[in-house]
């Protein structure tokens, strides 16, 4: 009889041996699984950090920009003699340039009829 206890002992001892090592290959796999998406956490994490902060340049060079084409349109609204409170709009601008570019050609036009320097 001891020795049919002694079997079944070695037998289940076995079994349990095979039932640890099939638990800790889950474990390992399951910790390998873990890390991964730590992993790819992180990573997206690093790129979201990264975006934001592109986001906040872009966002500051629009942001400039915009107040140099505010200028800009000020600065051409006044030197095209323009006595409204209002800003001339990009149309208007490139109207009166034109107006001014038709203006010259024909003074240019005038001034060579008549011999005039």
């Amino acid at each position: 009889m001891f020795i049919q206890e002694r079997d079944l002992e070695r037998s289940g001892r076995a079994e349990l041996e095979r039932e640890v090592s099939l638990l800790r290959e889950r474990l390992e796999a399951s910790q390998r699984a873990i890390d991964a998406q730590r992993k790819e956490l992180d990573m997206r994490d690093s790129r979201m950090v990264s975006l934001e902060t592109e986001l906040r340049t872009s966002s500051t060079s629009i942001h400039s920009a915009s107040t140099r084409l505010n200028m800009l349109m000020e600065t051409m609204t006044k030197l095209l003699g323009n006595d409204s409170k209002y800003l001339l709009s990009e149309e208007e601008i490139r109207n009166r340039i034109e107006e001014l570019i038709l203006v010259r050609r024909e003074y240019k036009l005038v001034c060579g009829v008549f011999n005039i320097t």
